[in-house]
């Protein structure tokens, strides 16, 4: 057992460079999800740092906890194809080693021992490491995130749940111990009298097209398909995210069939285009792109996966937030109704959470005053904020309103818009007592449709209401229509929208509003509503920026791919230095083939990412809002918003896979190449 311990550290400190990697790799995994967890709780704590407040903000958390999780799950996956890339080039570096401990009696389950010793502990020290990295890059990200959302959304620094650390840890040694466990079983496969042979270099590879054929008429099917009777027009909740789902999940099939094709038909092409440029160098490097099949592809994969989520989640956020949330408050910015409270939402979440519950609720007096200042000119609907998770459009936690039959009529299609139902059948439901007005997102997951009843628990209770109505309304909150709203709630009415009469001065009712309660803050929806787009691209800013990681630690398994690629061709660099190449020329080819790698990575992830958003878009709709959109040019709009995006994919992708280039060109260049092709 000593003996096998010793062997493990030897082997580890003999190879430093690839240890370090590995470590690095391993470190990156635990270290991210440390630091995601930390920034969602920094946003919980900012905020819930108001307890008060907590109950009626709890659902803007469910904007934020799935987008993280799934920008810690791809930087995850980004390292976990880096650690596999590094585990693999070990065991092909050491074959001959392996060999001739095999040669010497060593059995396969103590050659097993050794590889899995060694995964234990990099996945050990990696995860140590991760620990306190993430401590450390959580405090970057936070400050990072604040400093782009620019006080719109309130982070407060906060240490990551104890469940996620022991998931970073969990996770790490696991990704360790499983990345090796393919190239260990490669190992165990060789014969010990081929394992002592010396590494060739991987033989130019044709590409079998059956696959990519099945690929290509894959993708043809699903776009034609969406094109010809697009999904979200027809599919209705629940059934809209899991048939998306699915569509994603076949065109991500299809990307990843035709990739390897892709690859070697970027270098026969390329082959072509470098000879008329750099006949040497191009040449060599068009060539080598078709070696190594398996090793190229999953790097070409690992560095396209993370241009892919980058442009995904752009495309995603902007349809989600500008397309969906935002068309719900169209009805109101067009029929110039505007809010009135003492909260001003223009200024961000930040400010209103540092007020007191009871300094943003409206008394009885400034109700009175508000009443009076509009008579004549506009309604007033009173809204109460209720927490029903019967009710709640995202999650359990997020908000309803409640207000009288006769203000949810006045303000009528402005907030509210039917697809089951109408106003005249919801009128006499509401007015018998508790009623409903919901999305069919909500009226899915209850089992419920116009006419049935539903059990609604709020603060002060639960209460049986009729469902009056399906359809669209404002955030796709849900709406409550009682003669006692303030019977729902623990609070006083929060906001008043106010709908102006016919030919109404708005700019003259909200000077005399604020003239009459001075207390009050009024806003258009439109102001909102440009609002809630900063906050929009600001999000998308900042998972972009978390992102960027995995794009880095794609870049990465780019080192893994150059470096075993060099170790199998050592005898032809060094032969291409006796002939005369110059070191620069040398290094240009390695250089060359990491560039090649990046740029297809880049264009196939932006190409993925653009046709994600179409899919996405086409296939989800708007149906659980209640919207019919016009979804091709909103999925072509969407598309377009990502394309930039895309594009620093296209172009960062190569860049990074050229500084990661650099280790395993110094390597080659300080070789002396008299000794390598003497077999020194």
């Amino acid at each position: 057992m000593k003996s096998l311990n010793a062997l493990v550290w030897r082997s580890l400190i003999a190879t430093r460079t690839r240890t370090l990697l590995t470590l690095f790799a391993v470190a990156l995994g635990a270290a991210t999800t440390i630091a995601v967890s930390m920034v969602g709780q920094s946003i919980r704590r900012g905020l819930f740092k108001n307890q008060e407040v907590a109950t009626i903000m709890g659902g803007m958390v469910s904007y934020f906890d799935p987008m993280l999780s799934f920008v810690g799950l791809m930087i995850m996956l980004a390292a976990a194809f880096l650690v596999y890339n590094a585990f693999a080039m070990s065991v092909t570096h050491r074959r001959q080693q392996i060999g001739a401990l095999r040669t010497l009696g060593t059995t396969r389950a103590q050659i097993w021992r050794l590889l899995l010793s060694e995964a234990l502990v990099i996945g050990l020290i990696g995860a140590g490491v991760g620990l306190f990295g993430g401590l450390f890059l959580g405090k970057v990200m936070v400050i990072g995130m604040q400093a782009v959302l620019g006080g719109m959304i309130p982070l407060e620094e906060a240490p990551p749940l104890t469940s996620d650390v022991f998931l970073a840890l969990v996770m790490s040694l696991s990704l360790a111990l499983v990345a090796m466990l393919f190239p260990a079983r490669l190992a165990m496969r060789l014969s010990p009298l081929a394992a002592l042979k010396a590494p060739e270099s991987a033989p130019m590879e044709k590409q079998t097209v059956r696959r990519a054929k099945f690929g290509l008429a894959l993708a043809i099917l699903l776009l034609g398909g969406l094109v010809v009777a697009p999904p979200g027009v027809w599919v209705k909740p629940p059934l809209d995210f899991p048939l998306t789902i699915a569509a994603l999940g076949l065109w991500l099939g299809a990307f990843v069939l035709l990739l390897p094709v892709l690859a070697g038909m970027v270098g026969r092409r390329g082959r072509r285009l470098f000879a008329r440029h750099s006949p040497g160098i191009g040449r060599l490097v068009s060539d080598n792109i078709q070696r190594g099949q398996r090793r190229v592809t999953l790097t070409v994969f690992t560095l396209a996966l993370a241009v892919l989520v980058i442009t995904g989640l752009t495309g995603f956020i902007g349809f989600v937030m500008n397309d969906l949330m935002l068309t719900t408050w169209a009805g109101m910015a067009e029929q110039q109704v505007f809010y009135a409270g003492r909260i001003d939402v223009s200024q961000g979440w930040t400010v209103i959470l540092n007020q007191k519950l009871e300094t943003m609720m409206m008394n009885d007096a400034e109700v009175d005053s508000l009443s009076r200042a509009v008579e004549g000119k506009a309604t007033v609907t009173l809204m109460y904020f209720v927490i029903s998770p019967e009710l709640s459009f995202l999650g359990d936690g997020y908000f309803s309103v409640a207000s009288t039959p006769e203000a949810l009529m006045k303000l009528g299609s402005a907030f509210y818009t039917f697809s089951e139902g109408d106003w005249e059948s919801a009128r006499p439901l509401m007015e018998q007592g508790c009623a409903v007005l919901i999305t069919p997102l909500v009226a899915a997951r209850n089992g419920v449709t116009v006419g049935d009843p539903l059990e609604v628990h709020h603060q002060a209770g639960r209460t049986l209401c009729i469902v009056a109505g399906i359809g669209s309304s404002a955030a796709g909150i849900s709406a409550i229509s009682t003669p006692h709203p303030q019977a729902f709630t623990n609070t006083g009415p929060l906001m008043a929208f106010i709908r102006p009469i016919l030919g109404a001065d708005v700019d003259a009712l909200q000077a005399k509003i604020r003239a009459a309660v001075p207390n009050l803050r009024t806003n258009s929806f439109s102001v909102y509503m440009d609002a809630f787009a900063d906050v929009a691209s600001m999000l998308t800013a900042g998972f972009d920026g978390m992102l960027l990681l995995a794009l880095l630690a794609a870049g990465m398994s780019v080192v893994n791919t150059m470096m075993m690629s060099v170790v199998e061709r050592q005898h032809e660099l060094a032969l291409l230095r006796a002939v005369g190449a110059t070191r620069s020329q040398v290094s240009a080819v390695i250089a060359g083939e990491a560039a090649l790698m990046g740029l297809i990575g880049g264009l196939a992830g932006a190409i993925a990412g653009l046709g994600c958003t179409v899919v996405f878009v086409v296939t989800y709709g708007g149906s659980s809002f209640g919207l019919q959109l016009a979804l091709w040019p909103a999925a072509l709009h969407n598309a377009k918003a990502a394309l930039g995006v895309a594009l620093f994919g296209v172009i960062a992708a190569p860049l990074i896979a050229v500084g990661a280039a650099w280790l395993p060109a110094r390597h080659i260049l300080r070789e002396n190449p008299i000794e390598t092709l003497a077999g020194q």
